[in-house]
């Protein structure tokens, strides 16, 4: 008779040697495929971590696997029927809003991934422990050991938990469809285009002529995270009333361009400088002075390209936020302040992990000292509630000159147009065509 251990080491008849190269072959080719597909290093873990699952259980079937019940099935439908009533929901916020369903079976595999990386963490943490405490996995006596174990893994599963879910969802969301066509809004002198990242990412945007003669400067004008396409078409009409051309553009993760990361301005700064590149390239002779606009996330986009590339001659930035972390730090401040300061810096740590870049260096204070000396205007509502007055000192006080700072009275976040369209379009154009006077075309 073969002797059990024997026994334990054949699958089938194949060895462990081999089913641990199948497995790592299996692996390899997932991540391989997923960074083709994907734009992000976080898209390329939660795309693979499904089939590379799936192939260790079926390759070296665990005898262990109880961890996955019932109620782990129960709870991932119940959160994806959540999921189904939060789109329904958002797509009756605006009657330009379309749940665009392709992304459905898409939004619940990653929500798959998103649990499974949970449980991970959560096995991984009760493995460590009952070592620890040298108790049987599952086991729940003697109570004096299972007590604290379990107190400690719950407390160490929501330090570490807690952190991922919010870069997590943070940076990583479902995309609508904005029924909003600006060639249909506009009627003429607007044209759709396609254009590349600086990365190569695929990217939508419209080149849209300025009103009455032709002109040679152009705006590159980049909206904010999840912002309307009715909402930039206002902006973009007062630019061309103002007698420049515009270059409208759905960011990446959003509307008709490429991805799904949500990245708060910080990768998208390689969008703006995409959409330089196209404008010098195929519209020159409309483009020979070349002006950034960025309102909420999409000012620290600007901000970023404009310090990196001087060929943008000056900049609007329209409510602008001092860094990508101050939403996540106005949370993080209702909590006991080492508990708060843990949660800010460990999520934006593993954001910076998911998306690739760093969250700790990248916003419009850390950027917008560069792009002196070159003109900029900052515009914030004295009613924004979104941004704290505290933001708007810090980026103008880390501002190089010229920088003007004009305080819109009763205006809210990214309102400031509605609050004053003539004083805004007046004071933007003083601006841009200062820098016109002060600066050769390039």
């Amino acid at each position: 008779m073969q002797p059990r251990k024997e026994k334990r080491m054949v699958f089938f008849g194949v060895g462990v040697r081999f089913r641990m190269l199948t497995f790592l072959m299996v692996a390899l080719a997932s991540v391989a495929a997923a960074a083709i597909l994907c734009s992000s290093p976080g898209e390329v873990a939660h795309i693979v971590i499904i089939p590379v699952f799936i192939s260790y259980v079926v390759i070296f079937r665990p005898a262990r696997l109880q961890g996955i019940s019932v109620r782990h099935v129960v709870y991932f439908f119940m959160l994806s029927g959540l999921v189904v009533v939060y789109l329904l929901a958002m797509a009756k916020v605006s009657s330009s809003l379309r749940v665009r369903w392709s992304e459905l079976l898409l939004v619940i595999y990653f929500l798959a991934s998103v649990h499974l990386f949970v449980w991970l963490i959560d096995h991984f943490i009760n493995t460590v422990l009952s070592a620890v405490f040298r108790l049987r996995r599952g086991a729940v006596r003697p109570r004096r050991l299972y007590v604290p174990k379990t107190a400690i893994r719950l407390t160490l599963l929501i330090a570490l938990a807690a952190p991922y879910l919010t870069a997590t969802f943070m940076t990583h969301w479902v995309k609508f469809t904005d029924s909003t066509d600006p060639e249909q809004v506009l009627a003429t002198g607007c044209q759709r285009v396609h254009f590349e990242g600086t990365d190569g990412l695929e990217l939508v945007g419209w080149f849209i002529s300025a009103a009455g003669q032709g002109s040679d400067a152009t705006v590159i004008l980049a909206p904010g995270r999840t912002q309307l396409r009715t909402a930039s078409l206002a902006y973009a009409r007062m630019l061309r009333e103002g007698g420049y051309n515009v270059f409208l553009f759905d960011p990446r993760g959003e509307g008709l361009s490429a991805g799904h990361t949500c990245s708060f301005g910080v990768l998208g700064a390689r969008d703006v400088l995409g959409a330089l590149r196209y404008l010098k390239q195929a519209r020159p002779e409309t483009s020979r002075y070349v002006f950034g606009f960025g309102i909420s996330h999409g000012a620290g986009a600007v901000t970023a390209a404009a310090a990196m590339d001087n060929r943008i001659k000056a900049v609007v930035l329209d409510s602008a936020f001092a860094e990508h972390g101050s939403v996540l730090r106005k949370i993080a401040s209702v909590l006991p302040r080492p508990v708060g300061g843990y949660f800010h810096n460990a999520t934006l740590l593993l954001a910076s992990a998911e998306l690739g870049c760093n969250f700790f260096e990248a916003g419009t204070r850390h950027n917008i000292a560069r792009i002196s000396p070159r003109p900029v205007m900052l515009v914030h509502g004295l009613d924004d509630t979104t941004i704290s007055p505290q933001d708007r000192q810090q980026i103008y006080k880390a501002a190089g000159k010229p920088t003007t700072l004009w305080l819109v009275p009763a205006a809210g976040h990214g309102e400031s147009l509605l609050c004053g369209w003539n004083e805004y379009r007046n004071r933007v154009r003083s601006l841009f065509e200062s820098a016109r006077r002060g600066a050769a075309p390039a």
